[in-house]
């Protein structure tokens, strides 16, 4: 199930809900300055540094990413597609719904790095359409990628974790505030499923669908012959 951002209310200094929320941003605040400060779980570590690599890339590529952007990638780089689940009729009816609305695009390219090594990637729907590719290639990818990969949450937040450390050490430019209010939301519900932000889907308009590049290329591979 993907939940939801909440709309922030507007509280007052007197409000249980303001001293409330002020509290665990200042616990938000001290973790992230410890982190940066004692803690070196993963000094040198490569894994980490690409994956620092693929933020800052998408953040060069798309200027209007929100901390939601940059955990989705995360998210998707490290569980892929498993919140789809691997139910073939529901996987096709929706990419078939999703790709009779998607306006085909020509100037853009098929496939997205979205993980270190590539391991997953993003195929674009929109590209996909102009190129005339029958859907039954996602499908098949995106099923087989569920079946491949268990979900690994342990991974998600370590990589979250060193994602959150380059925050805080400046390494990564986002905003101080917007971020730390993400993070409060996402520890709260235990690394739920999100929606790209507004600023992303109103700039970028993202149609996708998440899979194993290899599980991809071999697919391709099979309609191709």
């Amino acid at each position: 199930m993907i939940l939801k951002m909440p709309i922030l209310k507007r509280l007052t200094i007197q409000s249980p809900e303001f001293i409330s929320s002020g509290i665990m941003k200042l616990v938000i605040i001290a973790l992230l300055i410890c982190s940066l400060v004692i803690c070196t779980r993963y000094p040198g570590d490569p894994y980490m540094k690409k994956w620092s690599g693929i933020i800052r890339q998408h953040l060069a590529r798309y200027p209007s990413m929100q901390p939601a952007d940059m955990y989705k990638l995360v998210y998707q780089g490290t569980m892929g597609p498993a919140h789809l689940g691997a139910n073939l009729q529901e996987i096709q009816k929706y990419l078939d719904k999703e790709l009779f609305a998607v306006e085909a695009a020509g100037n853009c390219e098929l496939i997205e790095n979205i993980s270190p090594d590539s391991e997953y990637v993003r195929i674009n729907l929109k590209k996909y359409k102009a190129l005339g590719y029958s859907s039954e290639i996602i499908v098949q990818s995106v099923v087989e990628s569920c079946r491949q990969q268990s979900v690994n949450r342990v991974k998600l937040k370590n990589v979250w974790d060193y994602i959150s450390r380059q925050v805080s050490a400046g390494q990564i430019p986002v905003d101080m505030a917007d971020f730390l209010e993400f993070q409060q939301y996402i520890l709260e519900n235990n690394y739920p499923v999100v929606h790209h932000s507004e600023q992303y889907r109103h700039h970028y308009s993202p149609a996708y669908r998440v899979v194993l590049k290899s599980v991809w290329e071999n697919e391709h591979r099979k309609m191709a012959q």
